[in-house]
């Protein structure tokens, strides 16, 4: 469901997590994790039968740990913001006008972005495509309204 948008309000932009940027993490996190018991495979050797139990052993650990990537995918990618003339409205209905937006940056393969209101309010959007775009057009718009 959409957010309601303020009277005179124009949306400008939905940034929306890159799933093809997701997977290709997990991916990486995946072959770091299914290397342990490769390693263990032969640093115990193939002769060895306590090497080849460590290694399955390792292999069903590693799989039940990544299970629930696959779960997690669904919520992180359906996360999105929508960045309007006015406010960055956030998952949950939350929003920080952007006459308030103290800090934006691109960080690794996300959006960090810090509110100066009187707690310091702070949202992170991951797994962009091309952060440093995103943060730059919240810049701007943020720029614009001053």
């Amino acid at each position: 469901m959409a957010p309601a948008l303020w009277p005179n309000e124009v949306p400008l932009a939905v940034i929306r997590p890159d799933a093809a940027v997701y997977w290709h993490i997990q991916g990486l996190v995946l072959c770091g994790v299914l290397a342990l018991p490769a390693f263990f495979t032969l640093l115990f050797g193939p002769g060895s039968d306590g090497g080849a139990r460590s290694g399955w052993t390792l292999l069903v650990g590693a799989a039940t740990l990544l299970a629930p990537t696959v779960f997690n995918a669904w919520g992180e990618l359906r996360q999105s913001w929508l960045l309007t003339d006015q406010r960055l409205i956030l998952p949950g209905g939350h929003h920080i006008l952007l006459a308030h937006l103290d800090m934006v940056r691109a960080r690794r393969r996300g959006v960090y972005v810090t509110a100066r209101s009187g707690a310091k309010t702070s949202a992170h959007l991951g797994f962009l495509a091309n952060p440093a775009a995103a943060a730059a057009r919240i810049e701007r718009a943020r720029d614009s309204g001053r």
